[in-house]
């Protein structure tokens, strides 16, 4: 499946406001920056992005504001979950060691 990917936090809001492309996912791609990940099998991203960039990509303060509240908490939960995981790594127990065999 094709997919458009952004670390733009108002561009991604803009997206998801739109129902330009359908929000994936979010992914942490560094100690505090995320990555927003969108479908986009007919690739149209990039043209998507230019109308943002131009301001011709006209949508509604209400779905602004949803969609900032929306794509803000992904990007909480992604900062989060990659730092639990840290954590679970850091605490892991060292692996047994094999049984002696005779």
């Amino acid at each position: 499946m094709a997919e458009f990917c952004t670390e733009r936090l108002p561009l991604a809001i803009g997206i998801h406001a739109s129902r330009r492309l359908t929000f994936l996912r979010c992914e942490r791609t560094g100690p505090e920056h995320v990555e927003f990940v969108f479908a986009d099998p007919e690739s149209k991203g990039t043209d998507v992005e230019l109308e943002f960039d131009s301001g011709k990509l006209m949508v509604a303060a209400s779905e602004i504001f949803a969609s900032q509240k929306y794509i803000r908490r992904r990007m909480s939960e992604a900062l989060e979950k990659s730092e639990n995981e840290k954590w679970l790594l850091a605490l892991k127990l060292p692996a047994p060691s094999p049984p002696n065999l005779p």
